[in-house]
């Protein structure tokens, strides 16, 4: 748990859409400092609704349990989570973070790209999915192409083909 990764927002977010959906949590997985963020929990009355958990090995198997994956983070270089959010078959909402989140979901067809810092909007696109049960199958459905594209073998012949490239120039 680091500050980039702004789950203070993710709360902030959940806070204004939470009672709208007595049956559904946010879970949130990590170590680190984590005392303020149960204080802002704690403050707006949310503990019923958004637990946070030690790191876990088993973090596939906990993402395959969930509906939805929120990715809030300020800064990300080429975020691996959002692959593997997708291989869990997780529809995805993600804030435009600088390098990352756009490289790897299309807006509107696998998953939802918010404006930076933008809560209000990301709670917009999260009750949307929470609602929509067709559009969450629609965008895991549109991940497979993904999948694909970034897939080991295709990424290993790439490297592959770099390095022979590489050679026959020596």
């Amino acid at each position: 748990i680091s500050q980039e990764k702004q789950f203070d927002h993710l709360i902030d977010i959940w806070s204004t859409i939470a009672s709208k959906f007595d049956n559904w949590e946010v879970h949130l997985y990590g170590d680190g400092p984590m005392e303020t963020l149960r204080r802002k929990i704690e403050a707006l009355s949310l503990q019923k609704s958004f637990k946070i958990f030690p790191s876990t090995p088993e973090i596939k198997s906990k993402m395959q349990e969930a509906s939805i994956f929120a990715l809030v983070s300020a800064t990300e270089a080429f975020p691996m989570v959002l692959l593997e959010a997708m291989d869990a078959k997780l529809p995805i909402v993600s804030y435009d973070s600088p390098n990352g989140p756009r490289n790897i979901i299309t807006n509107d067809k696998d998953g939802f790209i918010v404006p930076l810092n933008n809560k209000t909007a990301f709670a917009e696109k999260l009750e949307l999915l929470i609602n929509d049960v067709a559009l969450r199958e629609k965008f895991i459905e549109n991940q497979k192409t993904k999948l694909e594209i970034f897939s080991q073998k295709r990424v290993m012949n790439q490297w592959n083909d770099l390095i022979l490239e590489i050679l026959k120039e020596k």
